[in-house]
């Protein structure tokens, strides 16, 4: 589902995957990062729960040292003249920063994913970033041809903060729940198969007892 929203937009674009905790979300961005939507696509992971900041300027530093770290780019000493933590507008250099990125990748396109979007929330609720960084975020979207993927909870509707309003009305939305009896299947045989040998009617059992939830499937 990812790979054609993706691979079907000349532009950027925002895909949320959302559903309830342990169903799968962030093994998903996991799966992106390595590389399972093909070598088209160059994916970054931000952990938004381990990201300490306090300051959009914070925040723009953090995220480009995730693009950095991703391998994007060859090295940091490429990416000097645009550390945003310098005194310039940190907007500006971050955009920049894109700008030139996405300028390298030779056509590729980049993917970056964030997981658990709620926290965007809670930091601007409690002013530690402002709404300006959903803006930008969505201006590299719609400008620089950069996609971005959320995770979250399956609450998406009850977002009432205006700036959700305009930033997730450009989404495509995606529910992750209980897996199909044929996935439930594969979750339980191909990731161990040639190391783990079932009796007959355990795996049925498994997926019987679990219905296709994919953490208590996979415990």
């Amino acid at each position: 589902y990812v790979r054609n929203q993706l691979t079907g937009s000349e532009h950027g674009g925002l895909v949320v995957l959302c559903g309830a905790r342990r169903s799968g979300k962030t093994s998903i961005l996991f799966q992106i990062l390595d590389g399972r939507l093909g070598d088209e696509f160059v994916p970054v992971l931000v952990d938004m729960q381990s990201m300490t900041i306090g300051s959009d300027r914070d925040f723009l530093k953090k995220l480009t040292r995730a693009i950095v770290v991703s391998g994007v780019v060859p090295s940091y000493a490429s990416i000097e003249q645009f550390v945003v933590d310098k005194p310039d507008d940190p907007y500006v250099a971050f955009e920049n920063f894109i700008t030139e990125i996405v300028r390298s990748l030779d056509g590729r396109k980049m993917v970056i994913t964030f997981d658990e979007y709620e926290l965007f929330e809670t930091n601007i609720d409690s002013g530690v970033i402002s709404e300006r960084i959903l803006q930008l975020l969505s201006g590299i979207i719609e400008h620089h041809g950069v996609f971005v993927v959320f995770t979250g909870s399956d609450k998406l509707e009850q977002r009432d903060r205006d700036y959700w309003n305009i930033f997730l009305s450009k989404s495509q939305q995606k529910r992750i729940s209980f897996l199909h009896i044929r996935d439930t299947m594969r979750l339980i045989t191909q990731p161990v198969a040639g190391q783990v040998e079932y009796d007959d009617g355990v795996p049925d059992a498994i997926a019987e007892l679990t219905a296709g939830q994919p953490f208590y499937t996979q415990v």
